[in-house]
């Protein structure tokens, strides 16, 4: 497959755009609809002055990949030069958002395997930086989970119920609420009872 882009870039590059299609064609033939390859493609018909095959071959990369960045920008630009300004400014802000998207999610692993070794505030750092990016109702879950290890009841009700309005069809979310009001109620009333205990005789 490597040696296949390779062979396919040099032609593209050299100005042999048959050989690269050639190339490129056969690919897809042998491999299906994979959007690296149908990207390569759109990319060769840019380069041959064919701007609405080229659009073709980057929205044909974006059905089979909805999250590659790089066809979504690159089908934007295609459509500012065909005129298309407001569908561009459009596909544009959804290649960002999308971009967005996939960097809140690389944030969220971090946290992930900060928790995994008991970093509770690091963990917090990078579900912030996730949130920033993206409000996902499972970033939200996360951090409502540390808070209530944490014993900050008050915080973590406020994240879940973020996490509950984002996606009200959340069954993890809804039993981790009962969980913390039952966990918050259980501390209260060991602190209650610890007072009184520790309370001096008249």
């Amino acid at each position: 497959m490597q040696n296949s882009l390779n062979d396919f870039k040099s032609a593209l590059f050299a100005g042999d755009f048959n050989l690269a299609e050639n190339i490129g064609l056969v690919q897809i033939q042998q491999n299906g609809e994979k959007a690296d390859w149908l990207n390569e493609m759109g990319l060769l018909y840019l380069m041959k002055g064919d701007l609405p095959e080229a659009l073709r071959h980057f929205d044909r990369a974006i059905v089979a990949d909805h999250f590659y960045i790089e066809a979504q920008f690159n089908a934007a630009i295609i459509l500012s030069d065909l005129g298309f300004y407001e569908e561009a400014s459009q596909r544009f802000a959804d290649a960002c958002r999308h971009e967005g998207v996939l960097l809140a999610q690389k944030h969220y692993d971090m946290a992930q395997f900060y928790l995994s070794m008991r970093k509770l505030e690091s963990a917090e750092e990078e579900l912030r930086k996730a949130i920033a990016l993206h409000n996902c109702s499972d970033f939200y879950v996360e951090l409502t989970r540390i808070y209530i290890e944490q014993k900050k009841f008050d915080e973590a009700l406020v994240e879940i119920e973020t996490a509950i309005s984002l996606n009200l069809n959340n069954p993890i979310a809804e039993n981790l609420r009962s969980q913390c009001l039952q966990a918050k109620d259980n501390f209260l009333s060991s602190d209650k009872t610890s007072g009184e205990l520790n309370t001096p005789p008249f």
